[in-house]
This record gives C-alpha cells, sequence and structure tokens, in this order.
C-alpha cells in the first residue's frame, strides 16, 4: 500500500498523479504552525506514497489519529487535503502501527523514524 521511489519518473511510470503524499517537513522548529501548513510542495523524492485507490484512510485513520488542519484545527487525516503532525507525535503514530500491523506498516514506521528527525510531517491528500 506504501511506497517509495528512487525518481519522479518512476512514480510517473506507476500511476501518474493520483497519490496520497505522506512528507516530512523539513522547516526549522521554530516556525509558525500557520507557515508550516501553507509552505509545503508536492513530490518530493523522500516522500511516501499511496495510490489513491488503496483504502488509506479506512486502515489508517486511527493510526494517525488527530493532526492539524490550514484551518488550525485539529480532526482526522484529511485524503483530499492536508494534515499536519508534529515530530512530538511521531512516538505514539510508530506504537500504534506496530500494534495494529495494517498493510505496509513497517514502510511507515521505517519512514516515521527519519521523519523524527525533522518537524514532523504532512499527509498531502489527493
Amino acid at each position: 500500500m506504501l511506497m517509495k521511489f528512487l525518481t519522479q519518473a518512476e512514480r510517473k511510470e506507476t500511476g501518474g498523479t493520483c497519490f496520497i503524499e505522506l512528507q516530512m517537513c523539513l522547516l526549522p522548529e521554530k516556525t509558525s504552525l500557520k507557515k508550516i501548513l501553507t509552505k509545503h510542495d508536492y513530490w518530493r523524492d523522500d516522500s511516501v506514497y499511496v495510490h489513491a485507490d488503496q483504502p488509506f484512510y479506512s486502515v489508517y485513520k486511527d493510526v494517525f489519529g488527530e493532526g492539524i488542519h490550514p484551518n488550525l484545527e485539529t480532526g482526522s487525516l484529511d485524503v483530499c487535503g492536508v494534515t499536519y503532525y508534529r515530530a512530538d507525535q511521531i512516538d505514539e503514530i510508530i506504537r500504534r502501527a506496530d500494534e495494529a500491523k495494517p498493510e505496509g506498516y513497517s514502510v511507515l514506521v521505517d519512514w516515521l523514524k527519519e521523519a523524527k528527525k525533522h518537524n514532523g510531517f504532512y499527509i498531502l491528500g489527493v
């Protein structure tokens, strides 16, 4: 379910642009939440991707729990918008993934361990 690509050409060959992207937030720790929620880009090589035809929300919504949306409110992940998770939430997300063991969780857990070195991560919806 969760995929990493070595190049953007490989991603395009696999399914074009119809992906949910999990992307590390590389902004400095003291960056305002408002800026964090507007300063992301798409299609990074260090991201993890889920093809949009996969049941990502139903499988992973409880693993991720609540994140922060661009309106600065918290809620479940938004597969059509942006959801941000702070670095201090990552250990709990890893714990829930290890406990639930949904499809692809080992790819997610390895990626989240890397994301802990940064300022959290985004889930960028389709």
